[in-house]
């Protein structure tokens, strides 16, 4: 086999290219698994208050304990997975009582499909399911709450299916509809709509709800070496000025999330439970 030479430009290139410093993180190509997250609201004495505390330790990059702190009501959750080649097929979440009270089950990629939390007592019942797009994020989620009261024969349940349709540029989020409808066992029935923008690194930069007569909430965040460190959510009425609302700060492990993991797990803490923007799942 004849052998190639390098010509000496080539090789200067290459040791060029070698020696450059590495990029910084940035969301765009994914980022480090968080360690801690505190959560703040603006109050009415134009201080920041603290809200809740979520503090994480992993296990094959997957949470196998979070902490849940608001305000001085503490929760501690333990997940037992069930893995292959490194990502989850299953698993149980066990409260702070030791009791089983969550089953998931992953589909082939690792993503959250199904969830059946079985309440206090299993006099509750909610199921939870969801479909993504092939970048990873939720495009579907549908839910059935299930309540037996006592004294009453016959079941309450509440059903919602969330549709989210995205626009998507390089494997990321830029736009995003919700339409949302829920119908009750009454026979009652809703239909809602919501919008939600990204930034250039597929993270929330606002949130409108139409029915708000042009309300919008504003993310703006703070980066240090390409991590999110700090979202603080402002409110803006039509023709108003923005007033802070909520503050989200993040401390990270040296755990590494894949692009849009790290994506989802940001956007998750700055929507928080309102599923209404996006439904973001990360472990």
């Amino acid at each position: 086999m004849r052998k190639r030479l390098l010509s000496l430009a080539t090789v200067l290139a290459v040791m060029v290219v070698m020696l450059m410093p590495a990029p910084v993180m940035a969301a765009s190509s994914g980022g480090p698994l968080v360690k801690q997250v505190n959560v703040y609201y603006y109050n009415t004495a134009n201080k920041w208050e603290q809200f809740s505390r979520y503090t994480f330790t992993y296990g094959n990059s997957y949470p196998k304990k979070y902490t849940e702190v608001e305000y001085s009501l503490e929760t501690q959750n333990r997940l037992e997975y069930k893995m292959k080649k490194g990502l989850p097929v299953s698993a149980k979440n066990f409260n702070s009582t030791n009791r089983n009270d969550t089953k998931l089950k992953y589909d082939k990629k690792g993503r959250l499909v199904k969830s059946v939390y079985g309440g206090l007592f299993n006099k509750r019942k909610i199921t939870r399911t969801f479909k993504y797009n092939k970048q990873g994020f939720v495009t579907k989620y549908s839910f059935t709450d299930t309540e037996n009261s006592p004294g009453i024969k016959k079941a309450s349940s509440w059903k919602g299916t969330y549709d989210y349709k995205y626009t998507m540029a390089k494997g990321l989020p830029q736009k995003m509809t919700t339409t949302y409808k829920e119908k009750y066992s009454s026979g009652d029935s809703d239909t809602y709509k919501y919008t939600t923008a990204y930034n250039s690194k597929g993270l929330i930069s606002s949130m409108v709800d139409p029915s708000e007569a042009g309300g919008e909430s504003i993310v703006k965040y703070t980066y240090k070496k390409g991590k999110v460190t700090k979202a603080v959510i402002y409110y803006k009425e039509a023709g108003g000025k923005a007033n802070p609302v909520k503050k989200v700060t993040f401390k990270y492990t040296d755990g590494k999330a894949k692009k849009a993991r790290y994506v989802n797990m940001i956007n998750s803490f700055v929507v928080g439970d309102s599923d209404c923007y996006g439904e973001y799942n990360w472990y």
